[in-house]
């Protein structure tokens, strides 16, 4: 005799591109005219890029990727911890390891 109802568990995954980069450097992000000098720490940071599944992360969008640190409301003298942005195009997710980086801005 055959069951009335029977259980089923399907899991789905999908391949997702990750690709390592090395020693990104850090720019940092200051207001036009500011008259400040900047030192970030660490000056690069690594990052992990992820593509969405199915989708290749290409050559030319790894060369694209750029790290800031957002120091445009920051008032100098001062050292400050400020989280990291990663800009790497529409398709790409992007983490920076460390997250943060120390900025120290002295008056020119």
């Amino acid at each position: 005799m055959e069951p009335a109802e029977v259980q089923v568990k399907v899991t789905v995954t999908r391949k997702v591109t990750v690709l390592q980069l090395k020693d990104v450097p850090v720019s940092a992000l200051v207001e036009p005219g500011q008259s400040v000098v900047i030192s970030v720490e660490p000056a690069t940071v690594d990052v992990e890029l992820t593509g969405r599944p199915g989708v290749a992360i290409l050559p030319e969008e790894a060369r694209q990727v750029s790290v800031m640190a957002d120091c445009a409301k920051l008032v100098a003298p001062g050292t400050f911890v400020v989280p990291l942005r990663v800009f790497a195009g529409n398709d790409v997710g992007a983490a920076a390891t460390p997250a943060t980086v120390r900025v120290i801005m002295t008056l020119k």
